[in-house]
Parts: C-alpha cells; sequence; structure tokens
C-alpha cells in the first residue's frame, strides 16, 4: 500500500486536469514563441549593430574634402607647392592607424555582408579596400607622390598630371562607398 504523504491528490475531475494542461501547453508554447522572437530580436539587433558599424568604417575610408583632397587639387590645377605635398604626406600619417584598423574590421565584415547582400556586394567592399583603385592602393599612390618630390627644390612636371588621376580615383572610390553604406544600411537608391 501507498504512503499517504507521497501520493498527490489533485482536486476535480479528470476534465479539469486535461483542461489544466492545455493552459500549461499553451503557456509553455507561448513562452517558446517568445524566447523565439527574443532570439530573432537580439539577432536582428546584433545584425544591425554589425550594419552600422560597418558602414562607420566605410565613412572612414572616404576621402574627405579637408584632407589630402585639397592639397591634391592645388597641385592638380598646377597652383600646388611642396608644402602641400607635405600637407598630404602629414595627412597620411594622421590618418593611417584609424584607415588601417577601418580595412581590417571591414575585412572581417565581408563575410556577412555577403552572406546579407550577396557576392557582389562582399567583392565591392574587397574592391574599395584593396581594388585597384581601392583605399589602400590610393594611399600607396599618394606615398609615391610624396616620395618623388622629397629632396626637391619645387614640384616636378608629372605632379599635377598624378595628382588629377589620384584625385579621379578618389572621386570613384567616394561614389563606390557612398554606394555599399546606403545599400549596408538598406537606404532605397
Amino acid at each position: 500500500m501507498a504512503d499517504p504523504k507521497s501520493t498527490i491528490a489533485i482536486p476535480g475531475t479528470v476534465t479539469d486536469v486535461v483542461k489544466s494542461l492545455r493552459e500549461l501547453i499553451g503557456l509553455l508554447r507561448e513562452l517558446a514563441g517568445l524566447v523565439r522572437d527574443g532570439a530573432k530580436f537580439a539577432n536582428s539587433a546584433f545584425e544591425h549593430h554589425q550594419s552600422r558599424r560597418a558602414a562607420g568604417n566605410l565613412d572612414g575610408l572616404s576621402f574627405a574634402p579637408q584632407g589630402s583632397r585639397r592639397y591634391l587639387e592645388a597641385i592638380a590645377a598646377g597652383n600646388g607647392s611642396l608644402e602641400d605635398v607635405a600637407a598630404i604626406a602629414a595627412s597620411q600619417d594622421a590618418t593611417a592607424f584609424d584607415v588601417e584598423m577601418s580595412m581590417q574590421e571591414l575585412s572581417g565584415y565581408r563575410d556577412a555582408l555577403r552572406e546579407a547582400r550577396g557576392k557582389a556586394a562582399g567583392d565591392r567592399l574587397d574592391a574599395i579596400i584593396c581594388g585597384e583603385f581601392g583605399k589602400d592602393r590610393l594611399r600607396r599612390l599618394l606615398q609615391q607622390l610624396v616620395q618623388s618630390c622629397t629632396g626637391l627644390d619645387q614640384l616636378p612636371e608629372s605632379a599635377p598630371i598624378e595628382a588629377a588621376a589620384i584625385l579621379k580615383a578618389i572621386e570613384a572610390l567616394n561614389v563606390e562607398i557612398v554606394s555599399l553604406h546606403d545599400e549596408i544600411l538598406g537606404f532605397a537608391r
């Protein structure tokens, strides 16, 4: 015979028990839905944060008018001087760490971008970072311009042509950066 202390007495009818079990199952399903929705929300929030961070890093790769561009414009117009070249060198030095960090973070973001927006978006990011006229290549072209002027008394005759070519590539890069920035954040074009 069972110990009376170990038996569980359920008041009510079997119908009441079944009804209570159904309510419990409904609550558990609702709770599971909340957990699933919470996980979706957390994942969505993470993806949103990741996209915003990538867009910010892309912004850091653009060539701003107040940076090297204004000195390049003077050189390309034939009004440049060695001081403009020195200012380009100083601007490149001042931004080197931030640009390198942005390029590294964006390289790490590439797979997420490719998964979210497709292979073409990932390839565009690669081109922006290290393509023929990507940020890394343009910084090296600016360094070459600076080095070609080192130790000279005046700008070489080729400087305006080099500066104009670099400016053209910078404009194209900035357009690509804006386009991918907007795509990452989901803005309509």
